[in-house]
């Protein structure tokens, strides 16, 4: 068996027992368990000549196995072809054994190509001949070889520089640049979240204004809370150690005791803070705690446990998370420097009562939308234009909006008064798309007097099938023999027209089968003549679902977009207008009919001449759209009209951002090029110049636009234009004003049917007193 290696620092120091060693210089007990870091450091101290002398002279006191090696720090790169390494420094010398007490046996040092802190300039990972990092538990120091825990982030490099190394970490951190700022807000955000921490709220809001909630599997904060590798308990401290992964900050070590509560798994948190985020996030009414099934539920789930009142939820929880956060999205609202667009979302509740929402959007960074709801308003019965003439003032004054950074308002109602109101104010009124298409197919299609009255049998039909269950079970069956399992009888919901729609679908595929399963209800429950649907009747609902697919297919359009942007009502409004619906000779005379009137209600909606001047813009900058054959004259009126006026001004307004265009001259012919200019003045016509106009600027950066590949339909317009902002700078900026004006007030997440339902529900069922909050809470949570 091989003798044990010990450390040169052993020749210093005699162990008096498993935990304490004593100096043979001094006399003085140090502490040594597990490792000589304490008694290296001690005679470094202390005793730096005898320490000194001991390296100089090789003497490895009394041991036979010091090791001879090559110390070469290198850093990995895994993506280059070639061997993988960068070499920064090689140098021989002799080492005695490892500090930490274990030995390790190495090399060389690598540094990953990952690991791009600062401090990496003075560490390593021990890693053998072929480059392999023997382990990443340790590192080593390169200016004195000492061995240090890893813990996946650099707070331990940076604390041993500080101790060990002062001067060199003061170096570091003056030659490291200053960090580019995310956010010009984020300072303000920090110190909100750090203030919301120390009140032991529940929530967190993040750098870009969104709530954090907790056991959120995209955006929750308790989601990123995992343990640390090697280990998951502190035995000296006996507190249960945790690695926080924070977005944005990387990795942080702490205990769950130091956590904030927000941040706790859901078995350490409070049930109080569980149930308001229930609350919120799903939408429920507070009132729910005071059922008597919720309470058996938490009881059976936690207890004992005390489940807090309606009148606190209302009272004191949700008030206090509202105003906490709302504090902190507003910071990020006024912060804005970029244009926004404004939504207006009318609705009516389960009372009969009539609400606005008012929300935000807004570009975030280079590639990144952001939607966030600002409030929700009452309308009483006798409301005018005075009344949002002032509402609109203040709310743009509480938010620290300017209405000159308004580009448009995205609305979603039919209130003259309010829609009045937002043009006296100068801004452009845009249609929201979704609630136009609402509009438009249920006066021409589902409020026809025909119509209307196949739609009253259809749900009767599915009534009395639903409640016979004889008749529901026939119903199962038809359905496993079509395969009709995937498009299920429901009835619709007529607040949102694709739920008709999806109805009439299910009702058309299963009309040879509708007789056979009414057969199974007794005759006695129904008048069958009063529900009969006749061959007329299928017909004229065949004809519906002929005229409404395109419909169909653009609301699937809209909710596949990570971000549905204005510049697609062109495009689309183009095909629905020109194509799908233009009567053919051979539709029927109802469906002829039916394509008639859409086309003409779709084409009044968008019809104002300011509309189609900002759809024309906004299509013509989306690289997806810009190489349409059916808009290519349009385009080009547009490029050379007011897209090349809009970039005249805008390097005319700020000449000191912008950089010329040109070919620079290389930097060591400048000093003879300013020579020969300066002795022979303006007599050689053909010197080149690094100047151009404002106007060869703005044609430059058009030309080069128009000269980039067209985007895929798939594509990201703002990913693109943050790609080819170097070389459109202007351009790009103009861009960013259009790419920030949503095609609706709905996020792409509530178009679907069954989420628009679900979501339209609940918002009618909140009650008067928190609709603005918890609207707020549940829309800002996440994106």
């Amino acid at each position: 068996m091989a003798p044990k290696k010990r450390s040169l620092v052993w020749k210093h120091f005699d162990k008096i027992n498993i935990d304490t060693s004593v100096c043979r210089h001094c006399s003085k007990h140090i502490k040594a368990h597990s490792s000589t870091t304490n008694l290296l450091s001690h005679l470094k101290s202390l005793h730096p000549g005898n320490l000194a002398e001991d390296i100089n002279s090789g003497d490895g006191g009394g041991d036979d196995n010091e090791m001879e090696f090559h110390t070469e720090v290198v850093v990995v790169n895994p993506n280059d072809s070639g061997d993988g390494m960068t070499r920064i420094s090689s140098k021989s010398k002799k080492r005695h054994g490892s500090y930490s007490g274990a030995v390790l046996n190495y090399d060389k040092l690598v540094v990953p190509m990952t690991m791009r802190s600062v401090y990496w300039k003075c560490f390593g990972f021990p890693a053998d001949a072929d480059d392999e990092i023997l382990t990443k538990d340790r590192i080593v120091c390169l200016l004195c070889k000492t061995t240090i825990q890893y813990n996946r982030n650099t707070s331990n490099l940076r604390i041993h520089l500080q101790n060990k190394h002062p001067e060199e970490l003061m170096q570091i951190e003056l030659e490291t640049p200053p960090r580019k700022s995310q956010d010009s807000s984020s300072q303000k955000i920090k110190k909100v979240s750090k203030r919301l921490k120390d009140m032991g709220n529940m929530y967190s809001t993040a750098l870009n204004g969104s709530i954090v909630m907790g056991n959120n599997e995209h955006q929750g904060v308790s989601g990123f809370v995992t343990k640390s590798e090697g280990e998951s308990t502190n035995q000296s401290s006996g507190k249960s150690q945790v690695t926080l992964v924070v977005p944005g900050m990387g990795e942080q070590n702490c205990t769950i005791e130091s956590l904030h509560p927000f941040m706790i798994p859901v078995e350490s948190k409070n049930v109080c803070d569980a149930i308001t985020e229930f609350i919120v996030m799903d939408m429920q009414q507070p009132d729910v705690v005071e059922g008597r099934g919720f309470q058996r539920l938490i009881a059976t789930l936690k207890s004992p446990c005390e489940i807090p009142s309606k009148t606190k939820l209302v009272e004191e929880v949700i008030p206090r998370v509202y105003e906490h956060h709302r504090e902190g999205i507003q910071d990020v609202v006024r912060s804005l420097k970029r244009e926004v667009s404004l939504a207006v979302e009318e609705w009516e509740s389960s009372s009969k009562e009539s609400y606005v929402t008012f929300s935000i959007c807004y570009q975030e960074g280079d590639d990144n939308i952001n939607n966030r709801v600002l409030t929700t308003v009452h309308c009483p019965p006798m409301v005018d234009s005075t009344f949002w003439d002032n509402f609109l003032d203040n709310l743009f004054a509480d938010w620290g909006l300017k209405f000159e950074k308004v580009k448009a308002v995205v609305c979603g109602s039919c209130r003259s008064d309010l829609i009045s109101c937002i043009l006296n104010k100068g801004f452009t009124v845009l249609p929201c798309l979704v609630h136009v298409l609402q509009d438009v197919c249920t006066k021409v299609c589902f409020e026809q007097d025909d119509v209307k009255d196949i739609l009253s049998k259809c749900r009767s039909l599915i009534y009395m099938i639903y409640k016979h269950s004889n008749a529901l079970a026939a119903l199962r069956i038809q359905d496993h023999l079509m395969s009709l399992e995937e498009t299920p009888l429901v009835a619709d919901y007529p607040k949102v027209w694709i739920s008709t729609y999806t109805m009439i679908e299910s009702m058309v595929a299963r009309r040879q089968i509708i007789p056979t399963i009414l057969e199974n209800i007794d005759s006695s429950s129904f008048d069958r003549d009063v529900l009969s649907i006749s061959d007329q009747d299928w017909t004229l609902l065949e004809d519906v679902l002929s005229v409404l697919e395109p419909f169909k297919v653009t609301m699937m359009t809209l909710s596949e977009e990570k971000a549905p942007l204005m510049s697609l009502l062109k495009p689309l409004l183009w095909q629905l207008l020109s194509c799908h619906l233009q009567a053919k000779d051979e539709d029927s005379v109802n469906a002829q009919v039916f394509k008639v009137a859409l086309k003409t209600l779709l084409s009044e909606k968008y019809s104002d001449p300011t509309v189609s001047k900002l759809l024309q813009i906004a299509t013509t900058l989306d690289p997806r759209f810009k190489s349409l054959p059916t808009t290519a004259e349009e385009a080009k009126t547009v490029l050379d009209g007011p897209i090349k006026e809009a970039l005249i001004r805008l390097i005319d307004e700020s000449p000191g951002d912008i950089k010329a265009i040109v070919e620079e001259t290389p930097e060591k012919k400048k000093p003879r090029l300013l020579g020969m200019v300066m002795l022979l003045g303006d007599m050689s016509p053909g010197v080149p110049t690094n100047t151009m106009s404002t106007q060869d600027r703005a044609s430059l950066e058009i030309v080069q636009y128009q000269s980039e590949p067209t985007a895929t339909l798939d594509q990201c317009p703002v990913n693109w234009w943050s790609r080819i902002a170097t070389k459109c700078p202007n351009l790009a900026r103009i861009a960013a004003q259009y790419t920030c004006v949503p095609a609706t007030t709905l996020p792409p997440s509530r178009i679907p049917a069954e989420a628009h339902i679900a979501y339209h529900i609940k918002r009618a069922n909140l009650s008067p007193e928190t609709v603005d909050r918890m609207l707020f809470l549940h829309s800002n949570h996440s994106v």
